[in-house]
């Protein structure tokens, strides 16, 4: 049987693969560990964004970049509940408005997109460690049973019958590693770049070229029955909103940015008899105007992404910086060592995470 390429399964470029290295090197020979027992006590705490914690049914379904092994997470879980000092969100804000000294390893954990396997996997695990955390959700996806479109063009590409595609002028040939990752590198940028109509139009056309064989696909999303079962069942779990269509708002004029975001509070507070305190911006993007959209929405804070950074009492809350958790405990260590992001942006220019 003839064995195509499958998308990259969690590839990052070379540059960033040799500063994670080196990152994991300067932590396994103690220089990290002996520089963070040696740097003063900031009051910073790292907020770590996780998507899906996914177990054998799920993982080909879901993008490996976007996700965990349940075996990985409990991992982690074990490891942060051990050594380091998680808080929830909204202690995390208390102590930034009222300048509390935080102690060194203090740990926030965040969901962003509202998988089911949050409440199937994740939340278990979180309780039996007692850890608080924060589930972002799409409250447009929740209410189509729709999974993410990033899972949705990963098992397109996955389970295409055919093998070539044409996509802005250019042609791929799917059989090949190379064709392979530059077609669906680029469809992945489209479908970022599009707004919820643009999403569906292209995912029609791939659909039509590739014409996807899916087997027993799962449900991936949260419904609200189970968003209301999670917030009942899980105290010390929060939801937040992230949108309502996974859009970039920073592509969207302020009005329909707006307009976006006060619908999501809407859907939330229909179904969940309460309104959301906290957003997670898509993509992690966003600019002023985007940061004035939210705090109009009637939201205390919002999470961005990029600079990877830690938080301090310094950070702006309506931008605050997380951490990409990635699967491996090394990188997990790495962060909670207390000499990130300092000491790789002082050797190298900047942190990977």
């Amino acid at each position: 049987m003839q064995r195509y390429p499958s998308p990259s399964q969690g590839g990052m470029p070379l540059k960033r693969r040799f500063l994670c290295y080196m990152q994991r090197t300067l932590y396994l020979s103690g220089i990290a560990s002996l520089y963070g027992s040696l740097s003063r006590g900031d009051g910073s705490a790292a907020i770590l964004m996780y998507h899906s914690v996914v177990d054998e049914s799920l993982e080909g379904f879901v993008d490996p970049d976007n996700s965990v092994k349940v075996e990985q997470f409990r991992k982690q879980m074990a490891y942060l509940k051990k050594r380091c000092n998680v808080i929830s969100l909204e202690a995390l804000l208390h102590a930034i408005e009222n300048k509390t000294p935080l102690p060194k390893r203090t740990v926030v954990l965040t969901f962003d997109d509202g998988y089911r396997d949050n409440l199937t996997h994740a939340a278990p695990i979180l309780k039996e460690y007692d850890l608080p955390a924060t589930i972002f959700v799409c409250t447009g996806y929740i209410e189509r049973q729709e999974s993410q479109w990033i899972d949705d063009v990963y098992s397109i590409f996955s389970f295409r019958t055919r093998h070539q595609l044409n996509l802005s002028g250019e042609t791929f040939d799917l059989t090949t590693k190379d064709g392979m990752d530059s077609g669906y590198n680029l469809a992945k940028k489209l479908l970022m770049d599009s707004d919820y109509a643009g999403r569906s139009a292209l995912f029609e056309a791939l659909g039509e070229q590739l014409e996807p064989d899916i087997p027993n696909r799962p449900r991936l999303t949260l419904n609200w029955d189970e968003v209301r079962r999670l917030r009942s069942l899980y105290p010390l779990i929060e939801v937040g909103l992230h949108t309502r269509d996974h859009t970039n708002l920073t592509g969207l004029d302020k009005a329909n940015a707006e307009a976006e975001l006060l619908q999501c509070q809407k859907d939330f507070e229909a179904s969940t008899g309460s309104r959301a305190r906290f957003l997670s911006y898509p993509y992690g993007l966003h600019n002023m105007d985007v940061q004035r959209v939210s705090k109009n929405c009637g939201l205390k804070a919002a999470l961005a992404v990029y600079p990877v950074d830690l938080v301090t009492h310094h950070s702006n809350p309506w931008a605050l910086p997380r951490v990409t958790a990635m699967p491996s405990l090394i990188d997990l260590k790495v962060w909670m060592s207390g000499a990130f992001p300092a000491l790789s942006i002082k050797l190298f220019g900047r942190a990977y995470g």
